[in-house]
């Protein structure tokens, strides 16, 4: 009886683990800007009209070489080539208004909305 119960914690742990080595983890991550933040935080009403932000984000693909371009609105900020997993953190001066950070590879993209004042 206990070689069986043994057995059975073995096949469901083996079985949780393959179920978590097949999951398919997001290609593109952005990690800031904040999905409808509102920037900046220590002046929410942007009384300057402009605003310093933040950006980041991760590219995971596998293998490569691999392309990856990232910017705001329809303006380009960046590009670069990369094997396997990138980083990206910058900080861009932005007007007052809504705004979209997008991040686009070869193997995924990604975008967030957000807006500079109230």
């Amino acid at each position: 009886m206990l070689r069986i119960i043994l057995g059975i914690i073995l096949f469901i742990s083996c079985f949780g683990f393959i179920g978590l080595s097949i999951a398919d983890q997001v290609k593109v991550n952005i990690f800031y800007p904040i999905n409808g933040a509102n920037y900046p935080i220590t002046d929410p009403s942007c009384k300057s009209k402009v605003a310093y932000i933040t950006a980041g984000f991760s590219v995971t693909c596998s293998g490569g070489p691999h392309k990856v371009k990232w910017g705001f609105d329809g303006r380009t900020c960046g590009k670069s080539i990369f094997y396997d997993q990138t980083n990206i953190e910058f900080v861009d001066k932005l007007p007052y208004g809504s705004h979209v950070f997008w991040v686009i590879s070869d193997c995924g993209k990604n975008k967030v909305k957000f807006t500079i004042g109230k």
